[in-house]
């Protein structure tokens, strides 16, 4: 009979999904947590640009290697796995490719991350700098918050979103699957975006936002 080998949650590798500018500020976060504490130590990255046709990463920023692509991964027993890509449906497109061949996700909290203990979060969520999820929120699997974006009380954020840094989410808002949001953008209370709504820097949000539809200025409106 086969003996099932175990592995050593300290020994786990974390492999970023995407190779891009995104990526190198997940490992910087990465590289402010104990390793011992979290599990897995950074390993690598995957991305469909593995020749560096596209110039992701200039040479001088890779200082883990691009170990293969998205497309061609098989997840081994001791990797663990953060989408590391901003564009929405290809984040949760290449999250769902990799689950579906038995991935693991992990979540990517900097130490100065405030989360209520009484919020629920997903898996594979990045949490920048100083950012906050409030007193009864709830966050979605591969959702990302960038430097000092906020999810205010109660509001609830599907999955796949990502806001950018210094957004403010209100109390009581709803966030469908996939939204984007530019940074200094805010949704006031209680409003709804819709599914793969994409909302523009330094936008203000005042009323309900239609799936798959981007909306910019103060007051957002619909973009044509």
């Amino acid at each position: 009979m086969m003996k099932r080998r175990i592995v050593s949650m300290a020994s786990r590798k974390l492999i970023l999904i995407g190779g891009g500018e995104f990526a190198r500020e997940m490992l910087w976060a990465a590289s402010a947590l104990d390793s011992a504490t979290v599990g897995w130590v950074p390993a690598g990255f995957i991305d469909d640009d593995v020749d560096g046709s596209r110039l992701h990463m200039s040479k001088k920023h890779i200082v883990l290697p691009v170990i293969g692509s998205i497309q061609d991964h098989k997840p081994k027993s001791d990797e663990v796995f953060i989408c590391a890509i901003g564009k929405t449906k290809a984040k949760l497109k290449c999250a769902e490719l990799m689950a579906q061949r038995g991935g693991e996700f992990v979540n990517l909290i900097h130490p100065s991350a405030h989360i209520a203990p009484d919020s629920k979060i997903g898996r594979g969520l990045f949490l920048f700098i100083h950012s906050l999820i409030s007193v009864g929120a709830e966050v979605g699997d591969h959702t990302s918050l960038n430097v000092s974006a906020s999810v205010g009380h109660d509001a609830s954020v599907g999955r796949g979103c990502t806001i950018s840094s210094y957004c403010d989410i209100t109390g009581n808002v709803h966030l469908g699957t996939g939204v984007f949001m530019g940074s200094h953008a805010s949704v006031l209370q209680g409003i709804t975006v819709g599914d793969f709504a994409t909302i523009g820097a330094g936008s203000v949000v005042i009323r309900k936002v239609a799936p798959q539809t981007s909306v910019m200025g103060v007051p957002a409106r619909a973009i044509v």
